[in-house]
């Protein structure tokens, strides 16, 4: 990333790279990158291996891309974990129209903390959490968690549920030496 960061010296406005199978040493490397590309407007890394230590490091980033309007982790195994560090980092991101954190195993704590978050960017226009682990019960605490925000949850963002996984399994997998 950094030949990246200084052919490009911080103009980068779109990095879109899909399944592309891209693990932690990837997006660790895109997470440098973002750093340093305060004009980003789209990121889109959907379907890798992104893990929750890969979303916490493109968490970390995301309050340098400051016109960030579209954010895609879609189908990232991002878990709640990767799901609470993004709902921390994007408060600040007053540009953010489109979020998209379907088909990422996120637990009910995730998708609170991420709806209760995106309830209070005025931006935002769509929020898509299809496809996680909420369980009925959970479908109902995360659509409270937006309040009356005006955001357009995909119906509600919750349309194709999976499920809510035994004890242990929102655990990350241990890393392959």
């Amino acid at each position: 990333s950094s030949g990246i960061n200084a052919e490009y010296g911080g103009t980068l406005e779109q990095i879109e790279v899909i399944q592309n199978g891209i693990q932690y040493e990837g997006i660790a490397a895109i997470a440098d990158c973002i750093k340093h590309s305060p004009n980003l407007k789209i990121l889109n890394l959907n379907d890798n291996i992104m893990t929750p230590r890969g979303a916490i490091a493109i968490a970390k980033a995301l309050p340098s891309a400051t016109m960030l309007e579209t954010l895609n982790l879609g189908d990232c195994l991002v878990k709640s974990k990767g799901a609470l560090a993004i709902a921390e980092k994007i408060k600040g991101l007053t540009n953010l129209k489109d979020l998209i954190l379907s088909y990422n195993e996120i637990q009910v704590d995730g998708g609170e903390a991420i709806a209760k978050t995106c309830s209070q960017l005025g931006s935002l226009i769509t929020l898509d959490l299809d496809g996680n682990h909420f369980g009925e019960d959970g479908k109902s605490k995360v659509t409270d968690a937006l309040g009356t925000s005006k955001l357009s949850l995909l119906k509600p963002g919750l349309d194709n549920e999976e499920g809510v996984p035994s004890d242990g399994e929102d655990e990350e997998e241990p890393e392959k030496k």
